[in-house]
């Protein structure tokens, strides 16, 4: 089976990708620049549900290699803190490869699943794992 243009732009908008409005990606090779955007991108998203980051259990960095990962960890942990978003736990997973030519991350935003409970605040973990 063939991957087309079209089928990789579609599993790049599974995730939180550094596309466009048509699926093309932008920053092409500029991790910085492709984290930024799509942070902006899950915020957006969240903003237009009535929700903030902080309404996030988690954020998922998926990059093809562990250095990429590591640095593009860097730059969500201190959004995230610029957010107040301190609870938000962020996780690193590397996957065999992302969808687009010059992607070199993608994000995955975990949802909080809200209960009427009172639960104990649990601690975050950073954690690291390898996609199968």
């Amino acid at each position: 089976m063939t991957t087309t243009a079209q089928d990789a732009r579609q599993d790049a908008r599974q995730d939180t990708a550094p596309v466009d409005a048509l699926g093309r990606l932008v920053h092409d090779d500029d991790l910085p620049a492709q984290v930024a955007l799509c942070l902006r991108r899950v915020e957006d998203d969240l903003d237009a549900a009535g929700r903030g980051v902080a309404d996030l259990a988690g954020l998922v960095v998926l990059a093809a290699d562990v250095v990429t990962a590591a640095e593009a960890f860097d730059v969500v942990v201190e959004r995230l803190a610029e957010l107040d978003a301190h609870d938000v736990t962020v996780d690193l997973q590397r996957v065999p490869r992302l969808p687009l030519p010059g992607q070199l991350v993608a994000l995955r935003p975990v949802p909080t699943t809200r209960t009427t409970h009172t639960t104990q605040t649990e601690q975050t973990t950073h954690t690291t794992k390898d996609a199968p």
